[in-house]
């Protein structure tokens, strides 16, 4: 990830799953809980409740994605 992520015009998505961004939050240095939680609460304004679309989210298995709070956050938007 770096400043121009936004413009990239190709990636790759799994297969079946809608590919795009929706939502970018972009800063210099590393995450921690809490701006990993301000980063999870804007996503989280543009998804939909399941099974609409833009309604799954997935993280890969770092650590930052257990801090407290998460599946709350997300369960109250049915994500």
């Amino acid at each position: 990830v770096n400043i121009l992520t936004t413009y990239r015009t190709n990636g790759w998505a799994l297969k079946g799953l809608p590919s795009g961004l929706i939502y970018s939050h972009i800063k210099k240095g590393s995450y921690d809980g809490d701006q990993f939680m301000e980063w999870l609460e804007g996503l989280l304004q543009m998804t939909s409740p399941y099974p609409a679309p833009n309604s799954v989210l997935i993280l890969d298995n770092c650590r930052i994605p257990h801090v407290e709070g998460v599946e709350e956050l997300c369960a109250a938007r049915s994500v």
